[in-house]
């Protein structure tokens, strides 16, 4: 069993890099002064006000070295065709100071841009760039990387022997620790790097291994057409560059006449089926993903004492929550779709029922329950 979706891992991998961690902070392991200083006090107030989500906070964090939200940086912007600077981290300057230029690449021409969601597409092109560059490596050695997915090795790294079983989410993960040539030599070679913090490649491979992978030709096919914000856009559903549509989706804007969130049906409506658990078991009961699907009403059978709704992402302004006759539903306005709690009344539902990434939207439901 994998141990998320594609997204899960860049969850995962964007809530450890940038340091704004939600199950971090919520069990002392990182202040809130830490988090004030990433993220620069106006964002926290922002945040705490709602004008911005946890994960818009994650996208403005920067480190001591400047690296950015998922801890992008000047040289790899420079790889990529997003900037342009002759003296930059590494090359000359200690940390990255982003004194150069953007090119407007990906909607982005300022360092305020970077440090939006705009920074799915340029991660996702990072992805392809890495892959890319370790594939015709191995191509030179004769070999690719699927001779390596999969693979359970032992290797010595600063005198201890560690165990990693690879697969493509940890190779993703370990290049961009290490990049791209780092990781290379690590597979043709068993060399076991570090980055400037002394975080070994082999640490990343077991804590972002084994999340379901995207196809690697889709990931390198994106980077060189150019269509790694579309890509971004489709994985997640969202409208990242504001030009108000969901790339290959429906568009992302209220339809004319919004669909009011519908009565609690005594069965599931007409061309409609109840909803199913999407993502597997907490506990004796399950777990219902609340996801973006335009257009859904989806009627489920929920049951208090076991269940569980995950919220994944979802802000708090995104979704509105009431009664209809005796039942509880969830109504995402802007996506003309709504989940509807069948028979359960709000009173029936507790915090245990409720998985959310978002502090605040877990506070909203702590507010209504």
């Amino acid at each position: 069993m994998t141990r998320g979706s594609f997204t899960d891992f860049m969850d995962s991998i964007r809530a450890f890099e940038s340091g704004v961690d939600a199950g971090r902070f919520q069990s002392g392991q990182i202040s809130e002064a830490q988090l004030r200083s990433w993220v620069g006090e106006n964002n926290w107030h922002a945040y705490q006000t709602g004008a911005m989500s946890w994960n818009d906070l994650q996208y403005t964090s920067h480190n001591s070295l400047g690296f950015v939200g998922y801890q992008l940086g000047e040289q790899l912007m420079i790889d990529l065709g997003y900037y342009r600077d002759t003296v930059y981290y590494n090359n000359g300057a200690a940390t990255n100071t982003w004194d150069g230029s953007f090119t407007g690449k990906g909607g982005i021409g300022s360092l305020a841009n970077l440090e939006s969601g705009l920074q799915e597409g340029v991660i996702l092109d990072a992805f392809g760039y890495n892959l890319s560059v370790i594939e015709h490596g191995l191509a030179s050695a004769g070999k690719t990387l699927d001779d390596f997915i999969g693979r359970t090795s032992t290797y010595m790294d600063n005198g201890h022997a560690t165990t990693v079983t690879l697969t493509q989410t940890g190779i993703l993960a370990a290049a961009h620790l290490t990049g791209a040539w780092g990781t290379l030599n690590f597979l043709l070679n068993g060399a076991t790097p570090h980055d400037e913090n002394g975080t070994s490649i082999l640490s990343y491979i077991n804590q972002f291994g084994n999340f379901d992978p995207l196809s690697t030709q889709t990931l390198i096919q994106a980077h060189e057409q150019g269509t790694t914000e579309a890509l971004a856009e489709s994985l997640w559903h969202r409208d990242l560059d504001h030009n108000g549509t969901i790339a290959g989706a429906t568009p992302a804007t209220p339809p004319a006449a919004p669909t009011p969130p519908p009565a609690a049906p005594q069965q599931p409506p007409a061309g409609g089926t109840p909803s199913t658990p999407v993502d597997g078991h907490a506990g004796d009961g399950h777990v219902y993903e609340i996801g973006w699907h335009y257009g859904a009403h989806d009627v489920i059978a929920f049951d208090p004492a076991h269940d569980t709704l995950d919220f994944k992402w979802f802000q708090a302004k995104d979704f509105t929550v009431h009664e209809v006759n005796g039942s509880t539903v969830i109504d995402i306005p802007t996506n003309a779709e709504s989940y509807t709690l069948h028979d359960v009344h709000l009173s029936d539902l507790h915090m245990s029922n409720i998985a959310a990434l978002d502090p605040a939207t877990l506070q909203m439901w702590d507010h209504l329950i």
